[in-house]
């Protein structure tokens, strides 16, 4: 008697679950237009419907929302964190295994498909070792395969991984900062986000050059602002 029904929806409790949701459908549903419309163009019946819904759909990033949202996390959890072993294996466990049955069951696929992997079992092994160390690597027997990469989705993992990496190798260091340093530096990396855009409208800066800025930005601003979360709630 008295325990708490944990199947229920509480919003409270899981509005990121949402945040996350509402971001992988714009990534999917935005691809899914932007290769469609590339393959049959745009003067169909309702295609000027679907090219403004594609243009409100890309106000909400959905890479940069994901983002900032593992960056908010990873500011509560190094927060949490009693040492950098625990927050490593936490990771590790967290996003490894994960690739490796990915890796498996990619190579699987490829090996069913006729002619792509014949001859070239070597190169395909070493994509799998470098792949699975959390490496982006395309051997060149594939750079012609699909959109020229074996996963493209996999370089989020990827940069996933570097940002980790940094944040575990500044994380105490920044412990000893004051809250006028966190609000400062959040007012920069929201500044350099907006930046990224302009000079990328402008032609000043290229499409993936502005996407990565974006991305760093938008992890650090979550991850300020998971500190300052933490350290509010603490005070």
């Amino acid at each position: 008697a008295g325990r708490k029904n944990t199947t229920q929806f509480v919003f409270a409790e899981n509005s990121l679950d949402i945040l996350r949701l509402f971001a992988a459908l714009q990534i999917a549903i935005t691809h899914y237009l932007n290769l469609t419309m590339l393959t049959y163009g745009k003067d169909g019946p309702g295609d000027g419907l679907l090219l403004g819904f594609k243009r409100a759909l890309t106000l909400f990033p959905g890479l940069i929302i994901l983002f900032s949202i593992s960056g908010f996390l990873m500011g509560e959890t190094l927060m949490r964190t009693q040492n950098r072993k625990i927050f490593a294996q936490k990771r590790i466990l967290r996003l490894y295994p994960a690739l490796w049955v990915n890796i498996v069951l990619t190579m699987g696929m490829l090996s069913l498909l006729p002619g792509v992997v014949s001859g070239h079992g070597k190169d395909l092994l070493t994509w799998a070792v470098v792949q699975g160390v959390g490496l982006a690597y395309t051997p060149s027997f594939l750079q012609a395969f699909a959109i020229e990469s074996i996963n493209g989705t996999l370089w989020a993992l990827m940069v996933e991984i570097q940002l980790y990496v940094l944040v575990a190798v500044v994380w105490k260091r920044c412990l000893a900062w004051k809250d006028r340093t966190w609000h400062v530096l959040l007012v920069l990396t929201a500044l350099l986000n907006l930046a990224c855009g302009f000079l990328k409208n402008s032609g000043a800066l290229s499409g993936w050059i502005e996407a990565s800025c974006r991305i760093w930005s938008g992890f650090l601003q979550g991850y300020i602002c998971g500190i300052l979360k933490r350290q509010f709630y603490k005070n």
